[in-house]
């Protein structure tokens, strides 16, 4: 199905040939780029068997591509006159284009966001909770719940001690158990 015309769609598109990277910025930026002699067909193809893998086109140059998931959805903003902003979509996955020939990940989510900060963000923010005991948050609970009705939870006693602070000759404090 063609995506039809009042359509918009938003990609976030990571070359890793920074030749073929500045190619696609004079693309971008010139108005007229086949007045200055610059390819103008971007296209990109996903193979059948792999909607994951795919193959980038810039010129008469070909690229592997691959498709992959962002660790978090990113916010696309545009202006339509260049001072004010307007949320137009969110994003969840970038193209991936890299040499032909080489070797593509395996992986379906990347490890990193979009951003110097997001770098292997996968693994520094959402890192597996630990494994915890239906038993031993059951204890915790019931704990909680002794402390807050005034109890001491079971096993345990509240014992209530007097302090105060008092200052030395030189001037530190510490705090000393009242005596009685």
């Amino acid at each position: 199905m063609a995506p039809s015309a009042d359509k918009e769609e938003c990609y976030i598109l990571r070359l890793t040939d920074p030749a073929a990277a500045e190619r696609v910025r004079a693309l971008l930026r010139q108005r007229d780029a086949q007045r200055m002699g610059l390819e103008t067909d971007l296209d990109v193809k996903f193979e059948v068997t792999n909607p994951r893998q795919g193959t980038f086109k810039l010129g008469g140059d070909s690229y592997d591509v691959e498709l992959q998931d962002l660790p978090t959805v990113v916010e696309c903003y545009k202006s339509y006159d260049d001072i004010h902003l307007v949320k137009c979509m969110d994003i969840g996955q970038v193209l991936l284009v890299h040499e032909k020939g080489t070797q593509p990940s395996k992986a379906v989510q990347s490890r990193d966001g979009i951003t110097p900060p997001f770098h292997n963000a996968k693994d520094r923010m959402f890192r597996k909770l630990p494994e915890i005991s239906v038993a031993a948050v059951r204890r915790t609970e019931d704990a909680i719940l002794d402390i807050a009705a005034g109890k001491a939870p079971a096993g345990m006693e509240f014992v209530d001690i007097e302090e105060e602070y008092v200052l030395d000759e030189q001037g530190n404090g510490s705090w000393q158990r009242l005596k009685v």
